[in-house]
């Protein structure tokens, strides 16, 4: 069962749920190593070092987590295990389809 309003995500929490839905739905490991593995230059192009990198994908996961999109657990004191939801499953085809046709979120 889907909660309304769904919120669109902003560009760069569309290519965290791409990136997930590609990846099995799932990604375990430190902020650090999610940065690296994303790449810096796909959070935003303000972006530019390591340390900003950290502080953006982790604020990005916290608003997929609020607006229902991904579920958080924490698996030691660094490392977390970040998995998509039903509802993220289905926004992340939904932005999948958006990003293959072209289509910019952020002008919606």
């Amino acid at each position: 069962m889907f909660h309304f309003p769904i919120t669109l995500p902003t560009d760069s929490e569309a290519f965290l749920l791409v990136y997930l839905l590609n990846h099995k739905g799932i990604m375990t490991g430190s902020l650090r190593s999610f940065v690296k593995k994303v790449g810096l230059d796909n959070l935003g192009k303000n972006i530019k070092s390591m340390n900003s990198g950290i502080v953006k994908i982790s604020y990005c996961l916290r608003e997929l987590k609020r607006k229902n999109y991904v579920k958080i657990k924490n698996v030691s004191r660094k490392r977390q295990k970040v998995e998509l939801t039903e509802l993220g499953k289905l926004m992340g085809k939904t932005c999948k389809i958006l990003k293959s046709s072209r289509f910019n979120i952020s002008s919606l």
